[in-house]
């Protein structure tokens, strides 16, 4: 339920939690295979749109860093990228946003009024957080309405695969 995944509640207990990411615990490479893109698959981002990462201006550090490290990554591919803050413009037109740690960049700051705006809707949300966590059900109804995602964690990018969603494991 939204309302208690935006309180910091799951639906499911840690054996829940446990059944369900079994098959990705303990075949790693089978879940490898369910997140990365096959080549004949459309990549989530457009080399000719700009890519903006937006990160919360008040959380962790490690998710400023780590949008920085994955700016880079993408620098070295090919992709026009900058990294920004909740305190930063929206993304304009034809521009592409990630959002990292959605649990933080629309609980904290400036985000908190962005959720709703058109540039955001829209979103490739980044998750950062694991199942179990009160984070990560902060973050839920923001993966849950992206119609791409990415995810750091392989079992969390495997799990929303089996649920249907296209989410790729960003390793």
């Amino acid at each position: 339920h939204e309302t208690g995944a935006r309180e910091g509640r799951t639906g499911w207990t840690s054996g829940d939690l446990l059944s369900w990411q079994g098959p990705s615990i303990r075949d790693a490479r089978s879940a490898l295979e369910r997140v990365w893109r096959k080549a004949d698959e459309p990549s989530f981002l457009n080399r000719d749109r700009q890519v903006a990462i937006y990160v919360s201006s008040i959380g962790n550090f490690f998710f400023k860093e780590l949008a920085e490290l994955c700016a880079l990554g993408m620098r070295e591919a090919g992709y026009a990228v900058q990294v920004r803050t909740d305190r930063d413009a929206p993304p304009a037109d034809g521009e592409t946003a990630l959002v990292m740690a959605p649990h933080e960049f629309y609980y904290l700051g400036q985000g908190i009024r962005l959720a709703d705006h058109p540039g955001f809707v829209d979103s490739i949300p980044i998750g950062t957080e694991q199942w179990q966590t009160e984070w990560f059900a902060r973050a839920l109804p923001f993966m849950l309405r992206a119609k791409r995602m990415l995810d750091i964690n392989l079992q969390s990018a495997d799990a929303f695969v089996r649920l249907g969603k296209a989410c790729r494991y960003l390793a």
